[in-house]
């Protein structure tokens, strides 16, 4: 480490830190004449509403694929994980209808390690992308209910969570993890949630899996672990000279997928790729690496996409799509220099460099976090906002109401995923904070030209050649391509 630097929260040095070769420096040869890999077509799409139009839903003849509603730690407050279902059990009484019915379905009571209360308050996540379709309570009993309609991706599907406080609307378009609700015990003597899945009104038994009392691959639908990360394939883009995007699904073997061409910049989400060709039109594939493109912007000089949401710069104009890539776009700001996403917030800067954030839903009202703030010089996450004033890397961790910390100096620009913070210095080494803002930073790489992180990758690119470091940031480096100009990673 340069003695000119100065690391809060301690650092940690790795045994051998990645050189990323120098730039060559060779001139490139004449680039490939672009054939548009995507037809642009129809008329421009310009964001004049001014609230949100939810398309109708599409249904799909596929079965639910879920992950986890629950944060890691749960375990199961009554039920047998080696029952039938692998967990789930025959429960009554209150139907899909909220009507007393003694006949026994399948559902699942998940507590914290703790029991009793020590979960109150917890975060509940939607187990899929679909629309908060009920938000109620059941009489009698008085227990509270929010029900999510997967119908989009998933012909016939909901997911139910019970005793919770807090939640979205009706009508809110949610993705896999989001925040739907928190634990509670509204109906019930303790906090805990009471989650189920149906199939055209029937709850769904899982089949097991040993020890854990999750579903697992095969029978009615599938999840993950304990984990409130989206249960997708993570993905790595590279894109060339010659704007050719390729992206590779799953292990860092895998094969490369060429998606498109003609690209100048691009984004990826764990189920979305998006591209920006040089006449400002937007595109954006959805689900599988050979889905088809659907052009939805044109006249865009800047974007960001998550899973449930899209942004655009129609010049100063910000507009949001929200939920199916049909949806209306929303103008959400104007004079808006620069934005970034994340699946719950929004931040926008001004021409006069004051930076704001909406926080949930796409009509909460912003707030005002930081003033002189420049182009580039910000990023935010579900939990953090990150601004680098000079060379000083500021977080505010949590609420949008906490302060500012400053974590490292002198940075040169830096990045975020929900769980690890990267930076670089002037001269181009890297750091990587995982965890705690107060946790020690690791040096991960010396020379690169460009970087990227999740929270289970790292990435750099430099002189052609990019670089991936899977799982710890203690992992070995990977060479996974040459010639590649620009780097991604899925969030």
């Amino acid at each position: 480490m340069h003695s000119t630097v100065s690391l809060r929260g301690g650092q940690t040095r790795p045994l051998s830190p990645l050189q990323v070769p120098n730039r060559r420096t060779a001139a490139i040869g004449a680039l490939l004449t672009v054939l548009a890999a995507l037809l642009l077509v129809g008329a421009p799409i310009i964001p004049g509403a001014t609230t949100a139009g939810l398309a109708s839903v599409a249904h799909a003849d596929a079965s639910l694929a879920i992950s986890a509603p629950w944060d890691s730690g749960k375990t199961f407050a009554v039920g047998n994980p080696g029952g039938e279902g692998g967990g789930y059990y025959g429960h009554c009484c209150w139907d899909s209808n909220g009507n007393y019915n003694a006949t026994d379905y399948y559902a699942v009571d998940i507590n914290g390690p703790g029991g009793g209360n020590a979960d109150c308050g917890e975060n509940v996540r939607a187990t899929n992308t679909g629309i908060v379709s009920a938000v109620g309570t059941y009489s009698p009993g008085g227990i509270s209910y929010i029900r999510i309609d997967h119908g989009s991706i998933a012909a016939g599907y909901i997911s139910e969570y019970q005793h919770v406080t807090d939640r979205v609307a009706v009508g809110t378009v949610v993705s896999r993890g989001d925040i739907i609700a928190k634990f509670g015990n509204v109906g019930t003597t303790f906090c805990h949630l009471h989650f189920v899945v149906r199939h055209s009104g029937t709850s769904v038994a899982p089949s097991p899996m040993s020890g854990t009392g999750l579903p697992a691959s095969g029978g009615a639908y599938v999840t993950s672990d304990n984990s409130s990360t989206p249960n997708a394939t993570p993905r790595i883009a590279t894109l060339d000279a010659g704007g050719n995007l390729s992206v590779k699904e799953g292990s860092l073997g895998a094969t490369w997928t060429p998606v498109a061409s003609g690209v100048s910049q691009f984004q990826l989400s764990p189920n979305r790729i998006a591209i920006l060709d040089g006449g400002g039109n937007l595109s954006v594939k959805e689900g599988p690496l050979n889905a088809p493109w659907t052009t939805i912007g044109t006249g865009v000089t800047g974007f960001h996409v998550t899973d449930n949401r899209i942004g655009a710069l129609f010049g100063n104009t910000l507009a949001i799509k929200e939920g199916p890539l049909g949806a209306t776009w929303t103008t959400v700001s104007t004079g808006v220099t620069d934005f970034d996403l994340s699946p719950n917030r929004i931040a926008v800067l001004d021409s006069s460099g004051g930076l704001s954030v909406k926080e949930g839903p796409i009509g909460a009202t912003w707030t005002s976090v930081a003033s002189g703030v420049g182009v580039g010089k910000f990023h935010v996450t579900d939990t953090r906002v990150g601004v680098l004033w000079g060379t000083d890397l500021n977080i505010k961790d949590g609420s949008l109401g906490a302060g500012w910390s400053v974590v490292i100096n002198p940075t040169a620009d830096f990045r975020l995923s929900s769980n690890r913070i990267m930076a670089r210095q002037s001269d181009g080494t890297l750091y990587v904070k995982e965890g705690a803002i107060g946790s020690s930073w690791t040096l991960v790489s010396g020379g690169a030209d460009g970087f990227a992180v999740s929270d289970t990758r790292v990435e750099v690119w430099g002189g052609g050649n990019l670089y991936v470091k899977d799982g710890s940031i203690g992992a070995t480096w990977a060479l996974v391509t040459t010639g590649s100009v620009a780097g991604g990673l899925s969030q």
